[in-house]
């Protein structure tokens, strides 16, 4: 029998690997976004040569770079988070992570190093996109696997708000920098690279959750990682484009619409761009934490269709904006609200259908391959668009709300048919 003090032991060691994978969170999109937000600053430093409009096409396809790296890094993470834990994935990334950071604050400009400078961006941003790529999901199913099942939106409510203020930091970190002459873009990289360290060290406070504990001791099914795709193929299907979708409308609206609404179209300034981003995010973090206590309070379906409902007029009136080139923090807000509060119910349904031990490899996976096809590429693609049309990547970002409303529709489709 277990001992009053080892009970109290066992909470707070939950209580802890929560609160530092919540901060790791924070930070891992933090250092993350940093590349988003400072796409100008690092157009100048890498590609100083280039014209501002291929510049930043060069700078976005690096970016997407990010994206082809993160099913490397799952392929690796989730093996291991469905074989020895959520945890010992987290302790490797943070490390990962680490070296990454530090490295894009300490890179030379292409004046300097020429050809090795782009060399050494290009493998930072490989890096860090494998370590996104790999453990995100495992730290979502950790944080999900300690909270519980009574309030499982919320849990990933707390997820996507930690991740939002990450993102959050890195735009208002951008934004401020302005402000401060002598304080250098790859600074904040460095400042990034500092919070990694300390995560490190407290690295062994992260332990896993009792749900997976209790799993693995019982020998739960372990499927095939082949068997485990082959079984669910067109719930994989269906998982890639939501998740893909999803990830492809929040870069549009916190990455490229910055750049799109001032060094591209010119109708704002640089410092209302920032503040797109921010309020992008701040909307995201709220939305995140508002709507996932209120569906797991209230009737699921129904709140769902009607944050769609808003995402959607959200969308439409951003045509207005760009248009009579109007600043609306309440659309902008509202933006990052909505697309928060659409992704709880999405999350929930896929993760309660799959087994504790084959779950990391399935959601991880299909959300890497979601990026891979049209989250992290949207920045370039929308950029492309731009030189052919100004009004093009609004047409992308309806492709990308149409394939989300329609494959989230499928996916509650599936759930029933499932049940």
């Amino acid at each position: 029998m277990r001992s009053y003090s080892e009970g109290v032991f066992l909470r707070k060691t939950h209580k802890a690997s929560i609160g530092l994978s919540l901060v790791g969170v924070i930070v891992e999109y933090f250092d993350y976004a940093l590349y988003g937000f400072l796409a100008t600053e690092i157009t100048a430093h890498f590609f100083p040569h280039h014209s501002i409009k291929n510049g930043l096409h060069n700078t976005f396809a690096i970016f997407a770079m990010g994206s082809v790296a993160k099913p490397f890094g799952n392929i690796v993470f989730a093996r291991i988070g469905d074989h020895k834990g959520r945890a010992q994935v987290i302790r490797i990334g943070l490390w990962g992570l680490l070296i990454s950071t530090l490295g894009l604050g300490l890179i030379p400009s292409y004046d300097t190093w020429g050809i090795w400078s782009l060399i050494g961006l290009i493998i930072c941003r490989f890096i860090q996109g494998a370590v996104i790529g790999g453990q995100t999901d495992g730290i979502r199913l950790l944080i999900t696997e300690h909270i519980g099942p009574r309030l499982k939106h919320f849990s990933h409510g707390i997820m996507v708000a930690s991740s939002s203020i990450g993102i959050f930091m890195a735009a208002y970190a951008a934004g401020r920098m302005h402000h401060f002459p002598h304080l250098h873009w790859q600074d904040l990289y460095l400042m990034g690279a500092s919070l990694c360290f300390v995560l490190v060290i407290l690295r062994h406070w992260i332990v896993d959750s009792s749900i997976f504990v209790n799993a693995k001791k019982k020998m739960q099914t372990h499927i095939s990682t082949r068997d485990l795709f082959w079984k669910n193929k067109a719930l994989f299907l269906i998982v890639v484009f939501v998740m893909g979708t999803n990830g492809g409308i929040y870069h549009f609206f916190a990455i490229f619409l910055n750049s799109y609404t001032t060094d591209l179209m010119q109708i704002f300034t640089q410092e209302e761009g920032a503040q797109i981003s921010t309020l992008v995010s701040m909307g995201y973090a709220i939305g995140g934490l508002l709507l996932g206590g209120i569906i797991d309070v209230f009737n699921r379906d129904r709140i769902s269709w009607i944050i769609f409902i808003g995402l959607i007029l959200c969308c439409l009136s951003l045509c207005y904006v760009l248009v009579t080139h109007t600043f609306s923090s309440l659309l902008f807000f509202g933006l990052g609200f909505f697309l928060s509060g659409s992704s709880m119910p999405i999350l929930v349904t896929i993760i309660s259908h799959l087994p504790v031990r084959n779950r990391y490899r399935f959601l991880g996976f299909s959300h890497v391959m979601g990026s891979l096809i049209f989250s992290g590429t949207t920045p370039l693609i929308s950029t492309r668009l731009f030189h052919l049309n100004w009004y093009l990547p609004i047409v992308w970002l309806y492709v990308l709300l149409f394939l989300y409303v329609g494959s989230t529709y499928a996916l509650f489709k599936q759930k029933k048919r499932m049940d």
